[in-house]
């Protein structure tokens, strides 16, 4: 993937981070893609016999939302994209708001590979999460960040949603 914008390393720029440590996460997030993409995810029958019939079936949710923070943005959003897109399932991506170019670069070549609209990014203010969040065609929020937006997060979308958290849960629960 090419993250080379006007000659310099879009994840290196956005995150202060040595040109090293960006392309090292750069080669993390490919890896996890590939990962999934190699995983057989196919309908497959798990017991049958006269008394059980037990499959596994890929049944997608359908919109799922991805909040993630600026710290390691790539690598963060892999963790949460790959998995939802071999569920089949649409994503909209929601970065940091201080570091959405590595997000938006991601979207835009995965974009090339897949139907369009199947990856999607929103780039914005703060309450463009908690819209996501109050959104009731979003059926799944898997939130990275800090405890005071994760409380945002889990009050506004907890309703409708399954919210997957990465934060201090103790205190996102007490929300």
């Amino acid at each position: 993937m090419d993250m080379i914008i006007n000659g310099e390393h879009v994840g290196a720029k956005e995150t202060f981070e040595v040109l090293n440590l960006a392309t090292l996460e750069m080669i993390f997030a490919s890896i996890f893609f590939s990962y999934f993409a190699n995983l057989d995810y196919r309908e497959k029958v798990l017991k049958d016999d006269d008394a059980d019939l037990v499959k596994r079936l890929r049944k997608p949710l359908g919109v799922v939302s991805t909040i993630t923070p600026w710290n390691f943005p790539l690598a963060i959003l892999s963790w949460k994209l790959a998995p939802s897109l071999l569920a089949g399932n649409t994503v909209v991506s929601r970065p940091a708001s201080f570091t959405p170019l590595s997000t938006l670069k991601l979207i835009e070549v995965l974009n090339q590979a897949l139907p369009p609209g199947v990856p999607n990014a929103l780039s914005g203010p703060g309450s463009l999460g908690a819209a996501m969040a109050q959104h009731h065609d979003i059926r799944k929020i898997s939130f990275t960040g800090s405890v005071e937006v994760g409380k945002s997060v889990m009050r506004d979308g907890f309703a409708w949603a399954d919210l997957v958290a990465e934060a201090d849960c103790a205190e996102v629960q007490s929300a």
